[in-house]
């Protein structure tokens, strides 16, 4: 298998006690994330690893050691390539971390906010010693210690934040959420970039223009991706190639049996198989 999809709709289930989670991710093969977006703030430690992100709109390379910042509801993609670097994946719910952290109090402190971080730092050597607290097995305190470190050292290290910048950023993000949400919704019916431009009342040019702008992909190549990345789910779970490639939306098994092999480098039923 060449490539690997990501699930759709990214969500996962906190405990009130804990409520974050870490995870350790290699890259044996392609791994490609399309946009989307989720309640969860995000902490990506990066090291060596190959390939893109695109974080609100801004394409970041993740070669070489750099920690990435996702703000809750902030669109964001991923495409690595196969390599031997380790991406340290944290997630953290903003609402329930509160009974324990309040990250808006902290980073009021310094005039910061956590929708307007920045992006990208160079703290990888200073952080990565501590991300063994936020499993499972680590220590509640120490790992409560480590999120405010890492607050911290955000804070210190991005601008201060004003009123108007965090309006425009969240206005800006809103409509390109409820278009990724309508697409997950309906990615099994006919979508025409007419139908989707007209459906959020923009002209073609235009609604192709703000997509690409804020997911670094064309619309077109986001729904392919997003088909796809819900037929590798349906075929895992068992379902026949054809009726996968109709729910998908692909009105031909032929055209849907192209396309899967084009992107992931084999056949649906290959993928089945585990081939």
């Amino acid at each position: 298998m060449n490539t690997e999809f990501t699930a759709l709709l990214e969500h996962r289930d906190y405990k009130d006690s804990r409520p974050w989670a870490a995870a350790k991710q290699t890259f044996e093969t392609a791994h490609i994330a399309p946009p989307h977006f989720a309640e969860s703030i995000e902490i990506l430690l990066c090291r060596d690893a190959v390939g893109e992100a695109y974080i609100g709109g801004r394409k970041f390379e993740v070669g070489g050691k750099k920690v990435l910042y996702i703000p809750s509801l902030t669109v964001h993609s991923f495409d690595y390539t196969p390599c031997n670097g380790v991406v340290w994946v944290i997630k953290i719910h903003p609402t329930l971390i509160k009974k324990f952290i309040d990250l808006k109090e902290i980073l009021g402190e310094y005039e910061r906010s956590p929708e307007l971080l920045l992006y990208e730092y160079d703290c990888y050597d200073e952080l990565i010693g501590r991300v063994h607290t936020l499993f499972e097995e680590g220590d509640f305190s120490e790992a409560l210690q480590t999120i405010l470190e890492m607050f911290r050292i955000f804070a210190v290290r991005s601008p201060k934040t004003t009123a108007a910048e965090l309006v425009n950023r969240t206005a800006a993000a809103s409509k390109v959420n409820e278009i990724i949400t309508w697409t997950e919704e309906n990615y099994g019916t006919s979508i025409t970039l007419d139908d989707i431009s007209h459906r959020f009342g923009y002209n073609k040019s235009y609604f192709c223009e703000m997509f690409k702008a804020a997911t670094g992909e064309t619309y077109l190549k986001y729904l392919n991706n997003v088909r796809i990345s819900a037929a590798c789910a349906m075929l895992k779970a068992g379902t026949p190639v054809k009726e996968t490639g109709r729910l998908c939306g692909y009105e031909t098994d032929s055209y849907f049996i192209a396309l899967f092999k084009r992107v992931l480098g084999i056949t649906p039923k290959q993928y089945q198989l585990g081939k």
